[in-house]
């Protein structure tokens, strides 16, 4: 295990090790021309990679697999099938949020508990999101934003709600835009799989 903590993520399991990187082997040019001349340029093109070690009773290793971001949500479904229901507990997650018009992320705080989703932006914005909705209306949490240059640690994610979010203090619309670690992803996946009764 020593050789692969390099691209640890820190995600604590006795059955799974949940590694990702960040890796560029080519470099790429791009030309704009148009009628009052031209420009160019070049650049590193990085891609993400991600790495789940699956262990036996006996910590002997059962499969593993290395996949891409496209393929998160699949690949660690098993993790959050593996977490128990938030009883009692809360979890806090420091995240990075996408405002609306936002040109880079901003630090904000998600508190799960059984019963309540809360979120809190803590940039440095004068009117900043915060709200809090019960669990239930949290819907899902999907990789459908893909970033030309991917983070070693983070990978974008957006969370679906049931409502509005605006009438209740967060941005217009159903959603919010992260970057989130994996084990604070696989922390949100297994809150929407497992779901509270309507109180």
């Amino acid at each position: 295990m020593d050789k692969l903590k390099l691209i640890d993520t820190g995600y604590s399991g006795d059955r799974f090790f949940l590694g990702r990187w960040s890796s560029s082997s080519t470099g790429g040019w791009a030309f704009i021309v148009g009628m009052g001349g031209g420009t160019g340029g070049s650049a590193r093109l990085w891609k993400s990679g991600n790495l789940l070690i699956e262990f036996d009773g006996n910590a002997i290793v059962k499969k593993y697999d290395t996949f891409k971001d496209t393929q998160l949500a699949e690949q660690l479904a098993p993790l959050a099938a593996d977490r128990p229901a938030l009883v009692g507990d809360r979890a806090e997650l420091m995240i990075r949020y996408f405002g609306p018009g936002y040109n880079q992320p901003v630090p904000a705080k998600i508190v799960l508990t059984a019963s309540d989703f809360e979120f809190e932006e803590l940039g440095s914005m004068k009117k900043r999101s915060k709200f809090s909705l019960p669990a239930r209306e949290v819907v899902a949490v999907r990789t459908d934003i893909w970033l030309p240059d991917p983070d070693p640690i983070y990978t974008t994610q957006t969370i679906q709600f049931a409502r509005d979010l605006k009438k209740i203090g967060g941005p217009g619309g159903k959603k919010l835009n992260l970057e989130v670690s994996l084990p604070e992803l696989v922390t949100l996946m297994a809150y929407v799989s497992h779901p509270v009764p309507a109180r």
